[in-house]
């Protein structure tokens, strides 16, 4: 075995006894002198293996020197650390895990007399891993196994989309109850009542378009781009739904149709409607430029809430509709161009009564992206409308009879473990 490419013998006697604390005490080699032996000893978890270099260590078979528990234990040890399993292990002083334990190396499969405590020799103390250079605990560390998503949606899970249900609504008869064709940088925003779908389109070509969504009645309850990113992905399509912040957490709107799914990812790792980035805003233009513009998203968005009654302060991390965006090879942010053709949609179904707000971003479709005055006037021969409408299902009682129900607040009580007494205690009319 070797860490840090140098040649390793461990030896492992874990005491059969745990302590207090609930850790096992694992002793580890002796000083290859033959007139000293100093016994190595330390807490750690259960199921460590470390590995120190060959020459603070006996020969291989120096472990006979120590009660490791009779020749059963002793074979079945041998017999696996010859069968090379993948050990948990870690550098000296450092207990740096960098390999995983199987369920072959139970601590309790190796039982012995522990050794009373005696500490590193300063020797090895020099040798913890903070010591190291950067080179050298890059080249330790050992291969990753490929991540499990943190939320995967289990059955019954709020995450988990009955799509015949959704699907079937998409396909169902609807009713126009509103349509407006939003000019080029320009932002307005409409009320749509839960169970309506909203398409939001693309007329005329590639163009991208900013959304900010609210509780209709609560602007508090905005849309969360962050937890939905985390929830779903960074990129989101048809049965994604799009959720709200805290302390309400529910979903505002599940997306049932997305003519732009076929996208997927392209050469560059970019992905189509957006939650990486944000909105443009003209604070960050006049940091970067030192101009002034007045039309970017968050203005845009800003102008178009004033009327229901909202402000700036309103206005909140947007989801990036028709862009295509991703992280490049270092991880840093970039955008390529809008691959919407004339009549590609988005459609969602309202989870609750909705306030939607879109801006048609300054940059169009972003195949001329810049800062500055020069870019504003290059970018606006890339700008496009986009369109709304808003519909109802012809049968009222579609959803209702399918066993959909308007998306309900967290049940968490918001304690956040406190208590407030209603007075002082003890005392009389309080």
């Amino acid at each position: 075995m070797d860490w840090l490419g140098v040649r390793c013998l461990v030896l492992v006697i874990v005491d059969s006894s745990e302590g207090p604390s609930g850790l096992f005490n694992f002793l580890v080699g002796v000083d290859p002198s033959p007139q000293l032996h100093t016994a190595l000893a330390f807490r750690q978890f259960p199921g460590f293996i470390i590995h120190v270099p060959q020459a603070w260590f006996l020969p291989s078979d120096g472990y006979r020197k120590w009660n490791i528990g009779g020749n059963t234990r002793k074979a079945v040890f041998q017999q696996r650390l010859a069968a090379g399993p993948k050990w948990l292990t870690a550098g000296p002083s450092s207990a740096r895990i960098v390999e995983t334990c199987p369920s072959a190396c139970e601590p309790d499969a190796v039982t012995g007399d522990a050794i009373s405590n005696v500490g590193w020799p300063s020797a090895l103390l020099d040798m913890s891993i903070h010591n190291l250079s950067a080179t050298d605990r890059l080249r330790s560390r050992q291969p990753i196994p490929a991540p499990v998503p943190a939320y995967l949606p289990t059955a019954e899970s709020p995450l988990t989309v009955d799509t015949a249900l959704y699907s079937s609504a998409q396909q169902a008869p609807r009713v126009l109850v509103e349509e407006f064709t939003l000019p080029i940088r320009s932002g307005r925003a409409w009320k749509a009542p839960a169970g309506s779908i909203v398409r939001i389109s693309t007329p005329e070509g590639p163009q991208v378009g900013d959304l900010n969504i609210w509780n209709a009645h609560n602007p508090r309850e905005r849309f969360w781009a962050s937890r939905t990113r985390q929830l779903h992905a960074t990129h989101v399509s048809t049965y994604d739904r799009l959720w709200s912040c805290l302390p309400y957490m529910r979903p505002l709107v599940t997306i049932i149709s997305d003519s732009l799914a076929w996208y997927g990812e392209d050469e560059h790792g970019g992905r189509v409607h957006d939650l990486l980035g944000t909105r443009c805003d003209p604070y960050i233009n006049t940091v970067l430029s030192g101009g002034e513009y007045n039309f970017h998203c968050h203005s845009n968005l800003t102008r178009a809430v004033l009327p229901f009654g909202l402000a700036e302060s309103d206005v909140h991390d947007v989801i990036n509709i028709f862009q295509v965006t991703g992280l490049d090879a270092k991880g840093r942010y970039f955008m390529n161009p809008c691959p919407a053709a004339s009549g590609d949609y988005l459609e969602f179904l309202a989870e609750q009564d909705i306030l939607m707000a879109l801006s048609t971003c300054p940059g169009g479709d972003l195949s001329l992206w810049g800062f500055g005055a020069d870019s504003e006037k290059e970018m606006i021969k890339c700008c496009r409308p986009l369109k709304v409408e808003v519909f109802r299902l012809a049968d009222e009682d579609f959803l209702r009879k399918a066993g959909w129900q308007p998306a309900e607040p967290s049940k968490y009580e918001g304690k956040h473990g406190m208590t407030v007494p209603g007075g002082e205690l003890g005392r009389a009319g309080v």
